[in-house]
């Protein structure tokens, strides 16, 4: 969370150093919460990776920033989601019971 607020800070944010902490605090007391990505992977749909990810990435390398680890996240992600097209393949009526993808 560090490195995002380093991030908003190239693009012009200024965002207060215990922000972090305060979300953190703030979804600690949600009751159940699960992060949307987590709800899309486990369904099998496509997760919101470009407006989440790719587009903050791309605002802060505009900038001049980086933001190393949530890039590398990202790519992780990515790479998981490609692995969940199986899936999503696999659960379509006409694929039930049927190991093979294409």
């Amino acid at each position: 969370m560090y490195e995002v607020i380093e991030g908003a800070r190239s693009c012009g944010y200024d965002l207060a150093n215990d922000y972090p902490d305060k979300l953190i605090a703030m979804t600690a007391a949600l009751p159940d919460y699960q992060p949307s990505i987590y709800l899309d992977h486990a369904r099998h749909r496509p997760m919101e990776l470009d407006a989440i990810f790719a587009a903050p990435l791309k605002a802060v390398q505009a900038a001049g920033g980086a933001m190393p680890r949530v890039e590398a996240f990202y790519r992780a992600l990515r790479f998981i989601d490609a692995r969940n097209v199986v899936g999503r393949i696999n659960v379509l009526p006409w694929n039930k019971g049927s190991s093979d993808v294409f």
